[in-house]
């Protein structure tokens, strides 16, 4: 069995395309949520899983490199002959990166360029010096219309670089905002024939849905359920690898550990969700079977 961790939101590097920058009614500024998975529990609830082969730490908000105590559970994972992957933006503190190799981790780097327009706070120079210190990796490379020529350094310079298309949200496009809700310039995908890395017009009439702030709740807090009728329901998969999300909360799809990460901010309400779009009619189908009903928490299994 494969068990996957997101053990933390804390993060040096600012994906405003991820769930950091925006969800279904957020696009300004960082998200507000601060979480970490308190080791002890998490060893102890790793130590009840007789049939854990494999363990990837992936995170939603953060960049598990910025767990505080990964070395320690890698450590306890590795002494248990339980193999590990490590999901980063590649910054931060080269020893970590070393000591996690050398407990034989294999690591996945994500970069959308070398002088990157859209991981924001990113020094290729630390990048490189931590992908070049460890053994076993791969580089995930995301396209945008700005950074072919990032990609043919890339693959000059390394095996396992592997494309994949950058995330355009409003279409052909997306929004580059800064942690502070500053908006930057727009990217575009690779095949556009926009001007990109400058602010559109087509990117103004996206974001003005989203000034004004949603002041909600988080799922945890018992927001207001609004029933649809008639409502399709949407088949999630039960998988046979288990999700630990950053709250402690079990999920048995990942895809929905997805969902209930995001929802754990307070920047949504069902009432202003857009249910014209499949994902959003989808999100709240899938919340709104949640709340109200007591989820699968490592504290309530370790207490069976």
């Amino acid at each position: 069995m494969n068990l996957i961790i997101d053990p933390t939101t804390d993060s040096i590097v600012y994906n405003p395309l991820s769930a950091q920058g925006q969800w279904v009614n957020h696009r300004f500024g960082k998200r507000q949520l601060e979480y970490q998975l308190d080791s002890n529990t998490l060893i102890d609830y790793i130590s009840t899983l007789n049939d854990l082969d494999h363990v990837d730490f992936v995170s939603v908000f953060g960049d598990p490199i910025c767990y505080t105590n990964i070395v320690d559970v890698v450590e306890f994972l590795s002494k248990n002959f339980i193999s590990t992957t490590v999901i980063t933006y590649g910054m931060g503190d080269k020893t970590v990166f070393e000591q996690l190799s050398n407990l034989g981790t294999y690591f996945v780097f994500k970069t959308a360029g070398i002088k990157d327009k859209v991981f924001l706070n990113t020094d290729w120079n630390i990048i490189q010096k931590n992908i070049d210190t460890v053994n076993s990796k791969q580089i995930q490379f995301y396209k945008f219309k700005h950074n072919k020529l990032d990609l043919e350094y890339l693959n000059q310079r390394y095996k396992n670089v592997f494309e994949y298309d950058g995330d355009c949200i409003a279409g052909d496009m997306s929004n580059i905002i800064d942690e502070n809700g500053k908006w930057l310039y727009d990217v575009h995908k690779v095949d556009s024939t926009k001007p990109t890395l400058e602010k559109t017009l087509q990117g103004y009439h996206y974001l003005k849905h989203f000034v004004k702030k949603v002041n909600g709740k988080s799922i945890l807090d018992d927001p207001e359920n609004l029933i649809l009728p008639h409502a399709k329901p949407f088949d999630m998969l039960t998988e046979k690898d288990r999700y630990l999300s950053v709250s402690g909360h079990l999920f048995d799809n990942y895809e929905k550990m997805q969902m209930f990460s995001n929802a754990l901010c307070d920047d949504w309400a069902f009432k202003y969700f857009d249910l014209n779009y499949e994902y959003e009619k989808k999100v709240y189908y899938v919340l709104s079977k949640m709340i109200g009903k007591k989820l699968d928490h490592i504290d309530s299994s370790l207490s069976n």
